[in-house]
């Protein structure tokens, strides 16, 4: 069986669950490819877009139409005309509304279904029910956006399956350990002060409330100078965590690889992350930090692998948002503990079986 996934683009976290799913399939004498385009505007700013030499190229030319912007896209010759195509769950791709667009024989979708990120129109609901509903099948991060398909849009419970999200969280664990081994933490404690520190990892951009983020991390500064907020990571912000650095009110890092990621979390005691939670959930958890979050209503659906003792909610508000982070940090050490949360494995292996079932 021939089964092609099409993607807007492939950010390099991505690429280990791609090429899981690649080997399980193959072992089942099936052949998996991989179609995308590149990233724009913000995403493109991220920096994080990769071309594995497995990938192949998606033709995608944009229309607008009103307030939207369309994505034209065509799938290249060799793609066409397989068993099973697995597409995003998104009303503006024409993958999930024409079939003869790419000559699938089933056509899988797979998505976010509940409207987590945005408030969505009644006119963009009765969209998505009318691709979910001509769907052969409906693939979730979470429970939460399956139970949402199911019983808000009348998708039939059988042909909508929870496969989880994940990360490749080994680079992460393994260079938080080698910190703590090697002394590496220790230095960072000497460098930063005695804290607590705090790590934000993501693109630097609106999603993530960005000048939001620095102004808490200037008010740390001023009420508790020992302790320190550490960014990773790129995006259209760059400049105002790059000014924020300059003051003195972060330690920007830029982006970084994953093991670093993990040393320097090794010296911190949460992650911050006052705008967009989404696979940062999966990292902390791994990491064993809580999470330091607002009540914003723009998360993602990966917010609900966090247990109430993984999170925590703090005012809307920079200055009160840094004073709640440090008063629950200060003092408090979170034991370690083996994480819950979807892996590689276990999402590549859901997804696989979710496909070859039917």
């Amino acid at each position: 069986m021939r089964i092609v996934l099409t993607q807007p683009y492939v950010a390099a976290y991505r690429v280990p669950l791609l090429e899981r799913i690649a080997e399980l399939l193959a072992a089942s004498g099936h052949e998996f490819m991989v179609a995308a385009g590149r990233p724009t505007g913000d995403q493109a700013a991220r920096a994080d877009d990769v071309h594995p030499p497995w990938l192949h190229d998606l033709d995608t030319r944009y229309a607008t139409v009103g307030p939207w912007t369309i994505p034209r896209r065509t799938l290249p010759p060799e793609l066409r005309g397989a068993d099973v195509l697995v597409t995003e769950l998104d009303v503006k791709n024409k993958f999930a509304w024409f079939r003869r667009s790419h000559g699938a024989s089933m056509v899988v979708l797979w998505g976010h279904g509940k409207s987590y990120v945005a408030h969505p129109s009644r006119l963009g609901e009765w969209m998505k029910r009318t691709i979910a509903r001509r769907a052969d099948l409906v693939l979730t991060y979470t429970a939460s956006g399956r139970d949402y398909l199911v019983s808000e849009m009348g998708i039939s419970a059988p042909r909508v399956v929870a496969i989880g999200n994940a990360t490749d969280t080994g680079p992460l664990i393994d260079g938080r350990d080698r910190a703590i081994a090697d002394g590496v933490r220790e230095s960072l404690l000497r460098e930063l002060g005695n804290g607590p520190h705090f790590l934000f990892v993501g693109g630097l951009d609106s999603s993530k409330r960005i000048s939001f983020l620095v102004d808490a991390a200037r008010a740390l500064r001023l009420a508790s100078p020992e302790s320190k907020l550490i960014v990773c990571g790129d995006g259209v912000d760059r400049a105002t965590v790059e000014e924020a650095a300059a003051r003195g009110d972060v330690r920007y890092l830029g982006p970084v690889s994953r093991a670093r990621v993990g040393e320097v979390a090794s010296a911190c005691s949460a992650v911050w992350m006052p705008g967009r939670v989404g696979l940062i959930a999966i990292d902390a958890l791994a990491l064993d930090l809580p999470v330091h979050t607002t009540s914003w209503g723009g998360h993602a659906p990966e917010i609900d692998y966090l247990g109430p003792q993984d999170i925590l909610y703090l005012p809307d508000d920079p200055a009160a948002f840094a004073t709640g982070s440090h008063r629950a940090s200060a003092g408090h050490k979170r034991p370690r503990r083996a994480t819950l949360a979807p892996t590689i494995d276990s999402v590549a292996s859901a997804f696989v079986a979710a496909i070859l079932e039917p």
